[in-house]
Parts: C-alpha cells; structure tokens; sequence
C-alpha cells in the first residue's frame, strides 16, 4: 500500500499555496510508507513559530474570538457510504469530517480554520474517515497541511489535479465507472455484482509491479483512477476501485488498512446482512485461470495471512503515530458467515465421501467443457486434513474420474491421474485435469 512523500511532492504544489504549505507542512504533516521529514527540537520549535507568525500575519485577534456561524450540510448530502464517519469517535472530528468534505468539493485546494483546539490525531481520523467514505475523489492525496494553536486549527488539502483539469479528468472517470457499472448484470443477486466487479478489475487491471517496489507513489497506483483508467494500480487502487464500483451497485462496501509491517489494504462487502473479506489484489494471481481464493472469508480464514492495523479508538494522542495514519482503522466488521464464500458458491461441497453423485455430475461437467482445473470444498462437518488425504491419496479422486469417463459417452476421456492441490485455509481441493 502506497502513500505519498511529503519531500517527493512538495516542489508540486502550486506556488499559490507554497508559502503556506511550508509553514504547516514542517509544523506537521501526514505521509504513509515512507517516514515523515524531521529535525532537531530547535527546528521544529522554529518552525512552529513561523507557522504561528504567518497566520497571526493573517488574521487580526478578534478572529480568535469571534468565530464565523456555519451551518453543517446533511450527511446524506456529502457522503453515499458512511461507515467512516459513523465510526469517528469525537464530536470534533465529526466536525472537521463536515469542514473536509466541503474542501474537497473545490476544484482548488484553499487553506480552511477550524475554530477549535484539535490534535493531529482528532484531524487525521476525520481525514482518513473521509478518504475511506469516499473512494471517488481520486485527486485527493494521503497528504495534507496543518496546524493548531490559539483556539484555532488550519488545514489544507492536498490534490494532484486542479481546476479545468481536475474536472476534465473526472468526466473520464465518471464516463468509465458508468460503462463498468452499466455493464454488471442486471436483475442479480448482490453476489453475483459483487462477483462481476471482482472479476472485472482482476481481467482489467494489472497489478503495479514496480510502483510497489517504489518508497515513492509514481501516479495513481494507489487510487480508484489508476485502477479504472490507467488499469494499472498497487492494493490501494484495487480496493478503492472495489469499493466504489459495489457502491454504484448497492452493496455495502468499506477498505480496511493492514499493520504497518504488513502494508496492505483490502475490502470487506455486506451480503445479505453479513460482512465478508475481499482481497482483489490477492484475487489477481497469476495462475492463468480465475482465483478467488481471497473472495468473500470469514474472520478466522483471512486473518491467517492479514492483519488489521490499529483502531482510531484504541489510541490516544500520546501514542499517535502521524507517519502511519493511513494504516489505523475506523471500522472493521466482525465475518463470520461463510455462505456467500465464492467456492461455496461455485462448487460441490462435500459433506460426505460416500455420497458422491453430485461430484461426479460437476467433474462430467467440467469435462465436457474442457475446462483444465475443478475444484471442490469440504465441509467443516469433515476434518480437512483426513478428507483430503481420503481423495487425494486414498483413490476417492482416481474413482470419481473413471465414473465421470463411463458417463461421458465417449465425448472425452479423462487421464486416470492428475494433480490435486489442497488449500487447507479456505478448506478448497483444486484439481488439473488432464485428457487423452
């Protein structure tokens, strides 16, 4: 998962807001995977007092008195999915979620005062709420400027487009989405969207090989954009692209960040009232055949090889770690069903080694078609380990290709061997079948 370098980027801003940026920036400020620029006490007190210097330069000392009366937009008018915001733990932060979202509608970033007392902590998970409620503003980056003092907290958004561009880039992206989400099918189920938009992005979308080797984020890997455009992205792009994309098609959607050390993001999706793990990167294999291995686990099954980072709410200021705001979590949903599992959904369960009709018909099936790999689940009535070892070694395998052979009237013929490769996390066999 990448994230933006505050020194990478600086020289990019508009010369509009350097002079601010820079006050704010050396204050504080927010970078992902890469560390944030530091130095000595006495620069940071230096710098602080500059910051503090320009906006007192600005703004006369009735403006720490008299704060201006807004009124805040309907949530409903700002945001489609709210698990962000509804997981924000502070009426501050709450506020500031309103104060970001009205930002993030200009199409220049402008320096917006907040007329509170806030900590870093209290901004960065009303931002992080935001970005994750809101995968479709691309241009938004993981970096921003602030700073606090007197009663009073100023921020800036930082984003990688602007004005006229900005909103031509953003007609071709909505133009794409609208041709993805138009093309799902119509009259599912929201597994069967959830599937299309799973597997489009695995079809469409490759994985970003070298902008992962990279401590610096090179374009739009990390965003919804990179993955729907440039089709091109790193997990940061897949699983805001997954997002959005169940999000235009009705299904509960939210983006869950992995520790630091592990450096990743993926998905979880409501079905029918139950959360599930979606990881479409990892979905995104290699293989030469569709993998869904990582489509729709339960909490015991992805949490093997993934690991959330840490709730906003478990931290406190004191132990708030700035660099790494984009790897805490506002919300994470318990998964515990397994029904909408996509082998559940695709294959023959087995319940019983004896009872196998309905294995027999799939593997005649699966033939017939001249697919290369099937695949089968054993229940979690049957003990994987003994399972696996009865069909793979003790001849159950070999039994059922030669029914699915005696049932084929001669349209094919099966090898009498083949490999089969057990995966004991998801409790899935896969076989490669071979013909003669």
């Amino acid at each position: 998962m990448k994230r933006f370098s505050i020194i990478k980027y600086i020289n990019r801003i508009n010369k509009r807001i350097v002079c601010l940026a820079l006050a704010a920036l050396l204050l504080s400020a927010a970078s992902g995977c890469s560390s944030q620029s530091s130095g000595s006490a006495a620069e940071e007190q230096a710098a602080q007092t500059e910051a503090q210097s320009a906006t007192a330069a600005r703004q006369t000392d009735a403006d720490y008195t008299e704060a201006p009366q807004t009124t805040a937009p309907q949530i409903s008018e700002l945001i489609e999915t709210s698990y962000g915001y509804d997981s924000l733990s502070s009426s501050i932060s709450k506020e500031l979620y309103y104060k970001i979202a009205e930002a993030a509608e200009k199409t220049f970033p402008e320096e917006v005062t907040y007329y509170e007392d806030v900590t870093e902590k209290q901004f960065a998970e009303a931002f992080s709420a935001y970005l994750n409620d809101h995968p479709e503003k691309f241009w938004i980056r993981t970096s921003y400027s602030f700073s606090s003092a007197h009663g009073r907290c100023l921020f800036q958004l930082w984003y990688t487009l602007e004005d006229d561009e900005l909103l031509q880039v953003q007609d071709e992206f909505n133009s794409v989405v609208t041709d993805i989400t138009s093309n799902a099918p119509q009259g599912s189920s929201e597994y069967e969207r959830e599937l299309y938009v799973n597997n489009y992005l695995v079809e469409n979308c490759e994985y970003d090989s070298e902008a992962a080797q990279s401590e610096y984020t090179l374009a739009n890997e990390d965003n919804a954009y990179g993955a729907l455009v440039d089709r091109k992205a790193v997990c940061g792009g897949y699983s805001a692209a997954f997002q959005l994309l169940c999000s235009e098609l009705d299904i509960d959607c939210v983006r869950i960040s992995s520790t630091p050390e592990e450096c990743h993001e993926w998905n979880c999706v409501k079905l029918d009232g139950n959360w599930y793990h979606v990881d479409v990167t990892w979905n995104d294999s290699d293989y030469g055949y569709m993998v869904n291995d990582y489509l729709n686990l339960t909490d015991s099954q992805m949490y093997i090889d993934h690991t959330p980072g840490t709730y906003f709410s478990e931290t406190d200021d004191s132990d708030f770690v700035v660099e790494s705001f984009v790897t805490y979590n506002l919300f994470v949903p318990e998964c515990t069903e397994n029904t909408y599992n996509y082998y559940r959904q695709s294959c023959v369960v087995i319940t019983d080694l004896d009872y196998d009709d309905e294995v027999i018909s799939a593997l005649v099936q699966a033939a017939a078609n001249g697919e290369e790999y099937f695949s089968l689940v054993i229940d979690d009535c049957l003990d994987f380990e003994s399972a696996s070892n009865d069909i793979i070694s003790g001849g159950y395998f070999a039994e059922w290709i030669q029914e699915a052979n005696k049932q084929s009237g001669g349209s094919f013929t099966l090898a009498s061997t083949c490999s089969v490769s057990p995966k004991a996390q998801i409790s899935v066999l896969t076989a490669i079948l071979g013909y003669e």
